[in-house]
Parts: structure tokens; sequence; C-alpha cells
């Protein structure tokens, strides 16, 4: 059976110290194999509940912070990113798998394998990532395509595993449901055991074509508390279009959306607030975050997601919000009127 996702399209954004391109010494595996069985037994994602979805094909839902909802993406990204969007509510999200970056933040379980030349990471769809740690980079261009996966070295420092990633290819014909990033995109990461039981993942992605600068991470996984994975194959798997290899994927025709309005962080303070909704129960709650505004609508989308203005008191999200807002002489804002998906929403 295919993998049938329920949607969530909303992001935690936790922001952390950008990390550069790692280049690695010629020792890179652990200094003591002995010291990291910690990292064995089965691992998920903090705060899902992945042992109650997955193979049997029961649906759940799960946090989506690497979709990209807070990610900083320039124009271009933003078109991807309603391409996608778009993709999915044509569609739907009927997919063998993850692929990455996805897998590292699912609603699915995995385990490390973890030996002195390389570490692997299996989750229950099959997927298998080779990290290697002996030293080698990474496959030279002339050789080298994009691929589900990506190519992967690491490098052992100490107890963290940290891990350079490039040539990741989106391809919404295995999975739509993943940061539509290009091909040029890389990505550092940083695993470490931090307590039994718990293990802390930091990312941090780079993409000069779509990201106006750095996105990154911190994310967390626990023990799954169930005693392995369960592999299964998806013989039906819908993919039987999919040649692609680079570029823009076949179907996936950006979105023109309008352009994005400077403005100064002081200028985005005068709408951060908690507003009282008049239609709906909840709230919404406004947050800058450097040069962003991002919006949260607890209980339904408790996550993170970026606003985007395109007039000086008008903003967008990608997920169908958009948003008038009332404000005083001194710019304060006061209000809002609005939509989402059509639904009138107001303050």
């Amino acid at each position: 059976m295919s993998l049938h996702r329920a949607l969530w399209l909303a992001a935690p954004l936790a922001m952390t110290q950008p990390a550069a391109a790692q280049d690695f010494g010629a020792d890179c595996t652990p200094p003591d194999l002995a010291a990291l069985a910690g990292w064995g037994g089965v691992w998920s994602a903090e705060h899902s509940d992945a042992a109650a979805q997955g193979l049997s094909g029961r649906q759940g839902g799960a946090s989506a912070p690497l979709l990209g909802m807070g990610a900083p993406w320039n124009q271009a990204g933003r078109e991807r990113m309603a391409a996608m969007f778009q993709w999915i509510t044509q569609q739907g999200v009927e997919t063998p798998g993850w692929g990455f970056p996805m897998m590292m933040y699912s609603y699915s379980e995995f385990t490390f394998v973890v030996a002195p030349a390389s570490t692997a990471m299996i989750n229950q769809y099959s997927e298998v990532r080779q990290i290697y740690t002996d030293g080698r980079g990474h496959l030279d261009e002339d050789v080298r395509w994009p691929t589900t996966w990506g190519d992967s070295v690491g490098c052992w420092q100490g107890d963290t595993l940290v891990i350079d990633t490039v040539s990741a290819r989106y391809d919404p014909h295995y999975n739509p449901y993943a940061p539509p990033l290009s091909d040029n995109a890389r990505f550092t990461e940083r695993l470490r055991l931090i307590e039994p039981g718990r293990m802390q993942y930091n990312i941090t992605v780079t993409d000069p074509d779509l990201l106006t600068e750095p996105w990154s991470l911190e994310l967390y996984y626990v023990d799954a508390g169930i005693d392995r994975v369960v592999l299964d194959a998806f013989v039906d798997r819908n993919d039987s279009v999919n040649g692609t290899i680079s570029g823009v994927p076949a179907g996936l025709v950006p979105v023109s959306l309008p352009p994005i309005v400077a403005m100064s962080e002081a200028e985005l303070d005068r709408f951060v607030g908690t507003y009282q909704l008049a239609d709906m129960p909840g709230v919404m709650q406004v947050v800058r975050q450097g040069d962003r505004l991002l919006f949260a609508m607890p209980p339904g989308q408790p996550d993170l997601a970026s606003l985007y203005p395109e007039s000086p008191t008008h903003f967008a999200s990608l997920t169908g919000v958009a948003l008038d807002f009332a404000v005083v002489a001194d710019g304060r804002a006061t209000g809002f009127t609005g939509t989402l998906s059509g639904t009138r929403i107001a303050d």
C-alpha cells in the first residue's frame, strides 16, 4: 500500500547559528564506538506519535518543520512553495517514502547502524541513508547527480556526528510533501545523544538559488518505545512518470506571486501580538524573527509559518491566509480582517 499522509501545512521554526560547509579531516571515525551504544534502538520525532502511524495504512499527522513553512525563501522560492502546495491540492500525496530531508523528521520510526567507516539511517519505508565517516569526500561533480537522498559524508567530533550533504533532489513524483529546494542546496547536520532516549538534531540549509539566508532548525528525537523497525515494500508506487534527474521536475510549475514589500524590523514590530479571532474559536499569534513575520493559530495550527508583506498593511501566507491590518495614526496594528482558504476571519 502507499503512504497516505494527512496534510499539515504548519512548521515550527527553531533558529540556531548557521554552520558553514564542513571541511573534514582524514580521521573521521568514532573515537569510541562502545560509547555510542545509546544510538541503538528505534527512534521517532519528538512530539509525534510515530508508533501509531505507518505501514498499516493508519493516518495521522505531525508537525513538519522541515517542510519549510518558516524558511527564508526568496521570491523564486516562494513561488516554488506555492507550486508545491498547488501540486498537493490537485494531486494529493501518495508516495513510497519520504526522501531527504523529510525522512529526518517525519512520523516514521527509524534506526541507526553505527560502524567505524559509515553510519546508516534506515526508516520503516526501507529508505536507507548512508553517511561515510572514513575521511572520503563527496563524489566528483562529473560523476555525481541529484538523488532522492543526496550524497553524504560525515565526521565524528567526539560524540557528535557532523554531516555534509549535497545533490539532494526535490522530486514531487517521489514525495511532493517536501521543501522544494534547488539541486544546489547544501545541508549541514549535527546529531548527538544528549541523554538516554533523547537525541538532538541540528540542520542548516543553504541554497543560493532559493533562500535569502541560511535556514536553521533544532529538533529532537526520542525513543519510540518499540523494539524494532518493521520494514515493508511498496509495490503500488505511483511514480512511473518519474524521469527527473535534475532541475525543475516535470509538472511543478512555479506559481506567480506578488513581490514582497521591504519593511524594517521596527515596521514589522507594529503587527506583533496575539489577536482574538472573531469568527472562529482561538487566537492568532504573530511574532517577528529577524526581518520576517511568522504566525500560528493554535490549536489547529500550533506551529509557526511565514507571513509575507505584499503591501504595508496586507500580508499573506502560502497556505491561504490573507490579512489586512487596521492601523492607528502611529502605525500600530489594532486588528485585522482577512480570509483563511476562502473563509472569513477577523480580529
